[in-house]
């Protein structure tokens, strides 16, 4: 029963990848990982199911700490390897058990913290009416965006999670009329680039995001909130939204 419980965590951690995400080589080579810790769960084997869980969850946070964005879907994968790794350490009774639950205490301790550093931007959006405007720059000058005339997406070009909304809103608003694209680092060459060749024609512009991308921005009603689920920013954009 604890071997089956253990591996379903990184088995829940790879059908989420698999229906969340594109299939991309990183995307499939977690998956493949995912894949192979469960396995060894099956045959007892704790030890480097925890290592293997560690480096994907600290490869994943370096990876978009060096990029300057925080993916959505990659931490909620990440959590389910954490809860994966933080199980099999606790009931690991291998002569390497002080390690493993050494890994899984600091591996939580980072992961929490990297999701206390991403709170207080969305923390303030979502509270303080005046941080309807975000500022932002279109690389060759700065400029105040208001989310109560234009709901503001933030995305990020080398985020997978990006890539199914910023098409969807593509298609149902090609000119930016109801809508703003902000990149969230990077070069906005990549993000002209990357809007481009899914058929937009709007304006596009790049600011400095500590949160979660994507996420849309609007304020309706004197109220700023941040729009997580994809559904929900289509119908915003899809109905006119701002």
């Amino acid at each position: 029963m604890r071997r089956l419980l253990g591996g379903s965590f990184f088995i829940t951690a790879t059908i989420y990848m698999a229906v969340s995400k594109p299939p991309d080589h990183i995307t499939l080579l977690a998956m493949l990982l995912c894949t192979v810790c469960a396995m060894l769960v099956t045959t007892k084997q704790y030890t480097w199911p925890v290592v293997i869980g560690g480096i994907m969850i600290a490869g994943s946070l370096v990876m978009q700490a060096a990029l300057s964005y925080r993916c959505t879907d990659c931490l909620k994968a990440d959590a389910l390897i954490l809860c994966g790794i933080v199980y099999l350490a606790v009931f690991d009774k291998s002569g390497f058990k002080l390690w493993t639950r050494g890994t899984a205490a600091g591996m939580t301790l980072i992961l929490l913290t990297f999701f206390i550093l991403a709170a207080p931007a969305e923390q303030v959006l979502n509270t303080n009416t005046a941080s309807r405007y975000i500022q932002a720059s279109d690389g060759s000058s700065d400029t105040r965006l208001d989310t109560a005339e234009k709901s503001v997406l933030l995305f990020n070009p080398k985020c997978s999670a990006c890539g199914e909304v910023t098409s969807k809103l593509v298609q149902l608003d090609p000119y930016g009329e109801h809508w703003i694209p902000v990149q969230t680092g990077g070069n906005l060459q990549d993000g002209r680039d990357y809007l481009t060749g899914k058929g937009y024609q709007g304006k596009l512009y790049i600011t400095k995001w500590p949160g979660a991308v994507p996420a849309l921005v609007t304020t309706q009603e004197n109220s700023t909130v941040i729009i997580r689920s994809p559904d929900q920013m289509i119908k915003i954009i899809g109905g006119g939204g701002n």
